[in-house]
């Protein structure tokens, strides 16, 4: 049975259409509220809309007596143009939720244009980008911008993307930058789900397990934020506990290191008197990987 990256036993309910397409493209109306100048979605899947469709609802975005939380927008022919349309009405618009693009041709520099609009927005939650020809490059705009700029987005859909290898692990590094003790402190705690079906990778059973384990640290511990840094620490460890040998080699205080480096190695087998030493022990962590 072919493993399936959706990373809660059930999706809240706003956001289950990121993965009912069928739903999705059987809605063709504007769903208006009461207030003839609010709009709350826009559902206007399989519309042939094309950039220049889009163009209308890139300006209806910008317009502040309209307020959309969600819009989804699957097969429609849209393009990088369209893509950037979007892309630079999404930094202005304080309201929007949901935005589903799937099954339009975006490619990478798509990909790169909505990056670039997550940078200044902080709002959206679900963006479902599924078989849109995003390649590695373009996952890999998408992942750095989640890494370093942004801690709105809950949901990411990039499932039927040839994204490869590259472009798993630069998600992977995204949730769990491992290059070092530092990054892994400071990379995306937000997301709660990626959706990954139909992507081709090598390894794909412990790509997605390693993936998927790191958004659970994330999920259950949103509550307190603050936890889920040692948490991912922790994981680390447990994985490779030699590499925090090496980290406590490289520290400022040499003699601390070589104090707790016999500790460090008769703790890598209780995983809970590891944990008591990263809490009891922040500074570690925190501290720069320079000597000196």
């Amino acid at each position: 049975m072919p493993l399936r990256l959706i990373t809660l036993p059930s999706i809240p309910s706003s956001f289950s259409s990121c993965l009912d397409h069928g739903a999705v493209n059987n809605e063709s109306e504007e769903d208006a509220s009461s207030d003839g100048g609010t709009i709350n979605a826009v559902f206007l899947g399989s519309h042939h809309l094309g950039d220049r469709g889009v163009e209308r609802i890139a300006d209806g975005l910008e317009d502040s007596c309209r307020l959309y939380f969600r819009i989804h927008l699957d097969n429609n022919q849209i393009t990088t143009k369209g893509a950037q349309l979007i892309s630079s009405s999404l930094k202005h618009c304080p309201t929007l939720l949901e935005l589903s693009l799937a099954d339009n041709p975006l490619s990478n520099e798509g990909a790169r244009h909505l990056a670039s609009s997550l940078v200044c927005n902080d709002t959206l939650e679900m963006l479902n980008v599924s078989n849109c020809g995003i390649g590695a490059l373009g996952v890999d705009a998408l992942s750095y911008v989640l890494e370093h700029n942004n801690a709105s987005l809950r949901w990411l859909d990039l499932s039927s993307n040839p994204m490869g290898d590259a472009g798993s692990q630069s998600m992977l590094r995204c949730i769990a930058n491992e290059s070092s003790f530092d990054h892994l402190l400071s990379c995306n705690h937000s997301l709660h789900g990626i959706i990954l079906k139909k992507v081709t990778l090598e390894d794909k059973r412990r790509t997605l397990s390693r993936i998927m384990n790191y958004l659970k640290v994330n999920r259950k511990h949103s509550y307190s934020r603050s936890r889920i840094p040692q948490r991912k620490v922790l994981h680390h460890i447990n994985e490779k506990p030699r590499n925090l040998l090496e980290y406590l080699s490289s520290i400022r205080n040499a003699r601390l290191a070589l104090k707790l480096q016999p500790t460090v190695l008769s703790l890598m087998d209780d995983l809970s008197a590891l944990m008591v030493l990263v809490m009891n022990t922040p500074h570690i962590f925190t501290c720069g990987t320079d000597s000196g």
